[in-house]
């Protein structure tokens, strides 16, 4: 006998999407060096958590620097980095928060 409502919460949709059409890894993926590859992303606080892979430490380390040069990112920082067991991969997490546009 009453009204419903419904609340709908899609949290952050960080991809690039229809419902967002802006991509706020773009810049990131294309500074990557070759042997690093991005495998993942997810929001954290007021930026994004992105783990990149690489066979070997030196592209990684190139990878984070590349990163930190980018004018469209104000926060750069490693959160983890850690070789795989299996492959002896490095697996890299590296927090990065979009430059406010004006």
């Amino acid at each position: 006998d009453g009204d419903w409502v419904m609340a709908i919460g899609l949290g952050d949709i960080w991809k690039n999407s229809p419902a967002n059409p802006h991509d706020p890894t773009g810049a990131l993926t294309q500074a990557l060096p070759d042997g690093v590859r991005m495998v993942g992303m997810r929001g954290a606080g007021k930026g994004l958590e992105v783990t990149l892979v690489s066979a070997e430490q030196p592209p990684m380390d190139d990878a984070v620097r590349a990163i930190s040069r980018l004018t469209a990112y104000d926060s750069v920082a490693v959160k983890s980095s850690i070789r795989s067991s299996y492959d002896q991969s490095i697996m890299t997490i590296v927090y990065v928060r979009e430059r406010a546009e004006p």
